[in-house]
């Protein structure tokens, strides 16, 4: 099938590209009148191919649009997956579709591509999100405030309703509030054209720009990560990886800096990062910066029942835990998104965080728990050796 085969090519287009979707981030689905193709859920889209795709179909994904759930959001998120897995046309199928296949069903054009990108989480995830996005796009784009799972779709199958009735017709593009974008189209062209105008229009509109360069990691820093390493091998051994660049640097160049990377701006962080972040300030010298490091992390579990995965070090970079070298190196780029997304929104008035009720939701979601899950499996497979890797740039090690 043809439309089945350019969805795989337009999922793995935009999955190859980080500044578009990293991880196990975005789903895409492709629809004829009777079934709906999408994403599995935590599958990664650089990689995908058709057996990633989970078919389903149409009439009885539409059932959850119309079935009173549990008031109880843990419950109702629960209750709508099992009606999801029920709609699968093939019982067999041990794949999950995305949580968000009822948004894919609800649009009507028959490619939808959601990703993350980053620019446009720099736009959706500031203080005037919604009226620079209306200056920007115009009325003819939707922008939605936060929701996750089944209540983001019911608050779309609200406004889209209203947006039919003025356009006589679905929104091609869906902004979402500390979330990402929804783009729809006939064709996959169609869906490029629409994701190029989204990145020209908000790129030309950044007030500052920071050239990301690469900076040497210090050499002593080998006499530090042993040390984080058994701070942070509490539960179970980690591996680390440490970045250094002139964006990581701006970062850790104060507190006051940093706080504005302290807390998620999007639920793929806290898939991928957790919720909270360490800063240390002391960098004069190794055993200073442990001395701090130990005394942190031990308040940090205390407080957040769980280590941190992600350390930043004035004057040293970006330092990042995983269960193995390439879940690091993911960390690091997840984490990294955040920091740009951060840098990018002084233009839009400055960044805007999750709420600490969405926070908790995301960190106590079954679904996003398995979605991770999945993607770590994933990153497993490709694992032969593991060890602490110092890296001055990229993720690679």
């Amino acid at each position: 099938m043809k439309p089945l085969q350019d969805l795989t090519d337009i999922s793995r287009y935009y999955g190859n590209q980080k500044d578009y979707t990293l991880a196990g981030g975005g789903n895409t689905s492709w629809k004829d009148d009777k079934y709906i193709w999408v994403k599995a859920s935590g599958i990664s889209l650089a990689s995908i191919n058709k057996d990633g795709f989970v078919k389903l179909e149409r009439e009885k994904v539409k059932i959850t649009g119309t079935k009173n759930y549990s008031k109880d959001p843990h419950t109702r998120e629960a209750q709508v997956k099992e009606d999801l897995i029920a709609s699968i046309a093939d019982p067999s199928t041990q794949k999950r579709p995305s949580v968000e296949t009822s948004l894919h069903e609800l649009l009507e054009y028959p490619f939808v591509v959601h990703l993350h990108p980053t620019l446009t989480n720099s736009l959706t995830c500031s203080m005037h999100a919604e009226e620079k996005t209306r200056e920007l796009f115009g009325n003819e784009v939707m922008f939605t405030g936060y929701a996750a799972g089944y209540q983001l779709f019911k608050n779309i199958q609200n406004e889209i309703t209203s947006y039919r009735e003025r356009f006589n017709k679905d929104p091609r593009i869906i902004f979402m509030k500390n979330h990402g974008v929804f783009v729809s189209g006939d064709s996959v062209s169609e869906i490029k054209s629409l994701y190029k105008y989204i990145t020209v229009t908000i790129k030309r509109e950044l007030h500052n720009s920071l050239k990301i360069k690469n900076l040497t990691v210090k050499d002593n820093v080998k006499n530090i990560l042993p040390a984080l390493r058994l701070l942070l091998s509490e539960d179970n051994v980690k591996l680390l990886k440490i970045r250094h660049n002139t964006l990581i640097q701006h970062f850790y160049s104060s507190e006051q800096n940093f706080k504005k990377v302290a807390l998620p701006f999007t639920p793929d962080i806290i898939v991928y990062c957790k919720s909270r972040y360490l800063y240390l300030e002391d960098s004069s010298s190794p055993e200073n910066i442990i001395q701090e490091a130990e005394s942190k992390i031990k308040i940090f579990r205390k407080k957040y029942g769980y280590l941190p995965q992600i350390i930043m070090i004035r004057d040293y970079g970006l330092v990042a835990s995983g269960d193995t070298a390439v879940a690091a190196g993911t960390t690091l780029d997840v984490y990294e998104d955040l920091l740009q997304i951060s840098y990018n929104s002084e233009s839009f008035g400055g960044p805007h965080f999750m709420k600490e009720k969405d926070i908790s939701f995301i960190e106590n979601w079954e679904v996003e728990n398995y979605r991770r899950k999945i993607a770590d499996g994933q990153r497993l497979s490709t694992i032969a050796n593991q060890k602490i890797v110092i890296v001055t740039g990229g993720a690679q090690g």
